[in-house]
């Protein structure tokens, strides 16, 4: 009966499979996806991802590109083409796409999100002809670029009206990228480019200079942008063209380009960046005149779109996204979470697994799928439809990868890659490939056994969908199954599939001696068949109408892909389970049809979302159950509880004996039952999604008899009265238990559970458990319990380092106060408490049991009450709510501390600065005359004003004297300190071995706010020169005054100032050595004075002035700087080296001027930064204004000429 009850439930499961189930798998990656486009907000980045028949895909990232979240599951089934931005707008153009039905939706356009990705509206679907290229943001407006004509919205995309007055033709309309400059907006088309300058209302053409004519796209504008004043234009297939005329006119720059074919063109405010087809990134860093590569780091690939975000320049291509900060010396991936390729075909060689795309680029892993690296080599990809890995494969170390007409092959794991040139394989559309031994077969009837080097025809082993069943070779085609012995003889037809729809053979797997094969026909399909007779007889065995685009066997299961689902087969009949429930599927399903196994984990390719992965050994029916708890002996008619250990995921299908009732739990992991009369088993049997585990069972066996007395109960038998205990007993299910307690005790919870929980009381006595069932009482269990009278361990310590003449072994240590049973017994009486020492510490203990409450207490040394730990005052309290301890010092702790005296000062380097400090410890301990024994202080310092428990520099401060009732310290800071500088200082004390407490200006202990750091400024010795009639001759106004230099509108400086001059210290005997320097202002009567010369100067010096258009000028002999104050003058041609001073006509003294270019003399070089500006008016605060007013005119050449004419130059040692 047990047999066939559980065959009764296990028929019961089946209903389970084929649901659903939760998602099993995560993404893998590879982290990147073919970029077209990327745009900016106040806050995001915004990318852009196109794959040609797949759907696309768009990012944000709020963190420079360091990581990517995708935004584009709001727009499902669509085909991204760009994406743009407006203000903190986010635009998304679509164009139209089919379901899985091959019906054709033109609901493409344009859709807007205002919360940066998180919701989408479509303002404007475009219909089945337009398609859209680009987006531009310009002032107020944004445009968006479509093959009819540029859009216009005013109101930030919610509207848009075509704006394309002035562009006549099919190619002047056809809009490929917009550009502004000022209030100009540009326009590139296949036609060259247009301009506007009235918000695109009217376009003209601007495209002078760049040829219509002469090649395969002649006029098509890839990009545009600007450097310096300077327009630049990327072209299709004509290099670049630049215009140093708002566009009027163009012409070619294209020095160092090696191909002319470009795709997008940038311009930071370094350098000029242009992609190239073939050929990568070049950078121009001189204005276009020369072209140099840019790839380090980046791979070789079509890159469309640039953007510069912050010191970050972005580039988009193939390989998704890479930056550079260097201006383009090395570039950087930058993927992360931005899985966007459409992943088409797979392959694994050595210790690498290799994924091909749809967008033609190669990656490979060597962890599992957990990370890949781009695996292209030197593989230039190309744009276009055709231009897809259409099949992989490998052979020993050797990988292959066929494009549309092109087969390569790479023998260092996809480092670098050879194309072959085999006559029987160029030019052929190789759909498949396949490696059985060491053999590698296309499926245009070529193999090759040496890896690829050499390729034989066989056209009778021509064949796609392959597998390898007991060493031989089958292949499918239409609904035919070939079968090639050992994989060498011809392949001969065998069987064929009984397909409905004219479904086809998509693919072909192997499993358990059977043969499977997928099918399917463009949208549809007619599901898995199985042939248990090497294909010669085929059963369906599930899958619908499905279009079956891959089969995989991964760990002895297999599993198919459909364009919107991964399925496993279930072992249970023709069944199968969707283990890819949740997966982000997209009607471009069939375009990304890779499925594929490695170890244990299953691989699935995600149209424009990469590859998912999952460990399919989650894929397995539940284990069985843990062992059934519940009654093996239950009253009849009870309720009973039976339960296992629940696994999430897992249904639990229960059986009781006949003539007992479920009234609860079926299904799950516990059940409730009524008991019947009828002995038997409990069965459970687990299932989930994946089959039917192992049933598990109990024996039960009803009865009338009462329950079996407990066994002993478990808690505590001294329990300490009002504490709140636990008691229990072993639990026989369906039994209840009554408890009883001694008086005053109080059940707080348990009911009539085996535990239960008491506050316990003062009385002694029995704790009774009674079990009972519907049957009856059993005997009771009981314990005896004596409770333990409340109470608190409470411990006092006492520090007696702080006791002045104290000798432990000699001297003894009383606690006395207020404690029940020992209230203020005399120290020495009979019961009075005398405290242990620690060890050989000076700390003294004893230890008290006591109820909560508040008590006074004090120590004392030796008998009697004389010898106290101070006299008078009030005594120590204990407020005791739970043991505890109570650490003290004798004499007690410091109350209050400051730091006193001074708050703030100011002192010369090494001077004195006495710094006083004071601390109060109550009681009269610090009141008494003389230090307080044990009582220490110190000052510190810092530069930093911050928390003074972090600082390490401390002087110690002996005692000074009473200050009232405190103990005063006192330190000499000055003295301590060696540099100059700003420096903040606090007191710190200690009693004994106290912890540290720190002394704030100047009311107590430091905080930080209220009560704070002292500051001290210690300032070097620092020494001062001042300069005497210093006259310069460009500004000399006659008796001893200049006038001030002025800029274009009036003085340049502060009245009475006339300019600036560089004064210079020259080594005495060596004048090429300058040991000091300092800009300062030169008043108009001629004073200039330096100050903070450092002390270390106090040396001989030449003294040195130089003017910024005026003649170097060193004094004749050196300078004693021994003391603090120097003082030289400058109008006596004695006191100047080579007397080197022009007689003024008021027979004053001046230094030359018109040395413009400083090289230390007035001649030729002066003149023409003259005239130069002379010519061309030039006014304001110039080196070229000799005479300091304003402007560059004949007054500076007069002084020029003059001096030019008299040979005038410096004169120095």
């Amino acid at each position: 009966m047990k047999e066939s009850r559980t065959i009764l439930t296990i028929l019961m499961l089946l209903s389970f499979f084929g649901q659903g189930i939760a998602q099993s798998f995560t993404s893998s990656g590879p982290n990147s996806g073919n970029i077209t486009s990327i745009a900016a907000t106040s806050t995001l980045l915004f990318a852009g991802a196109k794959n040609e028949y797949s759907s696309g895909g768009a990012w944000t990232s709020a963190d420079n590109g360091q990581t990517w979240n995708n935004v584009i599951d709001n727009i499902p089934g669509k085909i991204v083409q760009t994406v743009g931005s407006h203000g903190d707008v986010l635009f998304v153009a679509t164009q139209a796409h089919q379901d899985n039905t091959g019906v054709t939706y033109y609901d493409g356009g344009i859709y807007r999100s205002d919360d940066n990705g998180l919701t989408w509206t479509q303002p404007w679907p475009q219909g089945p002809t337009v398609i859209i290229t680009s987006f531009y943001s310009f002032g107020t407006s944004v445009f968006a670029g479509t093959g009819t004509g540029p859009y216009r919205s005013i109101n930030n995309g919610v509207t848009w009206t075509l704006a394309r007055t002035g562009l006549n033709t099919g190619l002047q309309r056809a809009v490929k990228c917009f550009f502004s400059s000022g209030d100009t907006l540009f326009l590139g088309t296949r036609a060259g480019v247009y301009r506007s300058v009235n918000n695109g209302t009217n376009w003209i053409a601007s495209t002078a200079g760049i040829p219509l004519t002469g090649s395969a796209f002649p006029g098509w504008i890839t990009g545009m942008t600007k450097f310096g004043s300077t327009l630049y234009a990327s072209t299709y297939d004509q290099g670049v063209f630049k215009s140093t005329d708002k566009g009027i006119t163009w012409v070619a720059a294209n020095t160092g380009l090696p191909e002319m074919e470009l795709r997008a063109i940038y311009a930071t405010e370094n350098a000029v960046f242009t992609s190239t087809k073939k050929n990568g990134v070049y950078k121009s860093m001189d204005n276009g005149a020369t072209w140099t590569q840019a790839t380090s780091g980046l791979p070789i690939m079509e890159i469309p779109v640039f953007l510069q975000s912050g010191n970050n320049l972005f580039a988009g291509g193939f390989d998704g996204i890479f930056k550079t900060t260097d201006n383009g010396l090395t570039w950087t991936e930058t993927n992360n979470n931005l899985a966007g390729h459409a992943v088409w075909k797979s392959t694994k060689a050595g210790p690498y697994l290799f994924a091909g795309t749809y967008s033609g680029r190669v990656y490979r892993s060597s962890d599992n799928g957990t990370t890949w690296q781009s695996a292209n080599g030197n593989l230039i990809t190309k744009s276009g439809s055709l231009n897809y890995v259409m099949a992989m494969g490998s052979v020993g170390n050797t990988v292959f990868a066929a494009y549309y007409d092109s087969l390569y092959r790479s023998t260092d794991f996809g480092v670098t890659w050879a194309s072959v040139t085999a006559e029987n394989v160029v030019g052929q559309q190789i759909n498949e490939m396949f490696t059985m031994n060491s053999r590698i077969y296309l499926s245009i009837g070529v193999y090759s056994d040496d890896e690829g080097l050499t390729w034989t025809t066989d056209l009778t082993l021509a064949g796609s969908n392959n597998c390898i069943k007991d060493g031989d070779r089958f292949a499918g085609g239409s609904q035919t199954v070939y079968r090639s012995v050992s994989g060498t003889q011809p392949f001969t037809a065998v069987g064929t599939v009984p397909t409905n729809g004219g479904a086809r053979i998509t693919c072909m797997a192997t499993l358990d001696n059977k043969l499977y094969v997928g099918t399917g026909i463009t949208y549809t399909g007619d599901g898995v068949y199985e042939s248990s007779d090497n294909g010669v007889t085929w059963t369906k065995v599930g899958m619908g109408d499905s279009l079956v685009s891959n089969l995989a066997v991964v760990s002895g299961k297999l599993f198919a892909k459909t364009m919107w689902s991964v399925q496993m087969k279930s072992a249970a009949g023709n069944t199968w389970i969707n283990v890819g429930a949740g997966l982000p599927y997209n009607f471009m399903g069939r375009y990304s049809s890779a499925l594929f196994g490695n170890n244990d984990y299953l691989f699935a390719g995600i149209a424009a979302r990469s590859l998912y992965k999952a460990d399919v050994t989650q894929f397995v029916a539940p284990s069985q159950p843990s062992a059934i708890s519940g009654s093996a002996a239950p009253c009849i008619g009870s309720t009973q509880t039976y339960s296992v250990t629940n696994v999430p995921g897992v249904t639990y299908i229960w059986q009781p004996p006949v003539g007992w009732t479920i009234t609860s739990g079926q299904n799950t992991s516990t059940l409730t039952v009524v008991v019947g009369s009828i002995p038997g088993t409990v069965i459970v049997t687990p299932s989930n999604v994946y089959g039917v585990g192992p049933y598990q069972y109990m024996v039960v066996m009803p009865n009338t008899n009462p329950p079996a007395q407990p066994g002993a109960i478990a808690g505590s038998t001294n329990p300490m009265e009002g504490s709140s205990e636990t008691y229990s007993v072993t639990n026989d299910p369906g039994v209840s238990y009554a408890w009883t307690f001694p008086s005053g005790w109080v059940q707080t919870g348990g009911g009539t559970t085996n535990e239960v929980t008491v506050t316990v009381g003062s009385d002694s006595g029995n704790i009774t458990a009674t079990p009972s069932t519907a049957c009856g009482s059993g005997m009771p269990r009981t314990l005896a319990v004596v409770p333990t009278p409340s109470g608190f361990t409470v411990t006092f310590n006492v520090d007696m380092s702080t006791a002045e003449g104290f000798t432990p072994g000699t001297d003894l240590v009383y606690l006395t106060g207020n404690f029940p049973g020992a209230s203020w017994i005399t120290p020495g009486d009979p019961g009075s408490l005398i405290m242990a020492q620690v060890g050989s510490t000076l700390v003294y203990t004893y230890s008290l049991l006591i109820d909560a409450g508040t008590y006074e207490y004090k120590y004392f040394k030796n008998a009697g009450w004389d010898d106290g730990e101070y006299t008078g005052g009030a005594n120590r309290l204990a407020a005791v709510t739970t043991s505890t301890s109570f650490n003290d010092t004798w004499g007690g702790s410091i109350n209050w501390a400051n730091l006193q005296w001074p708050g703030t000062g100011s002192i010369a380097l090494g001077g004195a600065y006495d710094v006083y400090a004071q601390a109060y410890i109550p009681n009269g301990i610090t009141a008494n005359a003389g230090g307080t024994y044990g009582l220490q202080a110190w000052i510190g310092y810092s530069s930093d004003n911050t928390d003074p428990n972090t600082w390490t520099n401390w002087i110690p401060a002996p005692f000074f004297g009473q200050g009232y009732a405190n103990d005063e310290f006192k330190a000499d800071l000055g003295s301590a300190i060696a540099a100059e500088g700003t420096y903040y200082y606090v007191s710190r004390f200690r009693f004994g071995n106290m912890p540290f407490v720190y002394g704030g200006f100047n009311g107590g202990f430091w905080d930080g706010t209220t009560n704070i750091s002292g500051v001290l400024t210690i300032n070097a010795n620092d020494k001062t020169l001042t300069l005497n009639n210093v006259m310069l001759e460009g500004l000399y106004a006659g008796g001893g005054f200049m006038n001030q230099a002025f800029n274009e509108v009036g003085p340049q400086f502060d009245p009475g100032v006339a300019d600036m001059i560089a004064v210079e210290l020259h080594d005495a005997t060596n004048y090429a050595t300058i040991e000091y320097s300092s800009l300062v202002q030169l008043s108009t009567t001629g004073t200039a004075t330096v100050t903070g010369i450092p002390v270390t100067l106090s040396g001989d010096y030449r003294i040195t002035v130089k003017h910024r258009n005026s003649i170097e000028t060193t004094t004749a002999n050196a300078v004693s700087f021994a003391g603090t104050t120097i003082i030289q003058s400058f109008g006596d041609p004695a006191e100047i080296y080579g007397g080197n001073l022009l007689q003024m006509a008021d027979m004053g003294y001046a230094i030359y001027g018109g040395d413009i270019n400083q090289d230390g003399a007035v001649d030729g070089g002066d003149v023409t930064p003259f005239d130069n500006d002379q010519f061309n008016f030039v006014a304001g605060y110039v080196l070229s204004d000799v005479d300091g007013n304003g402007s560059v005119d004949s007054g500076d050449g007069t002084i020029i000429d003059n001096n030019q004419f008299g040979f005038v130059g410096a004169s120095l040692p």
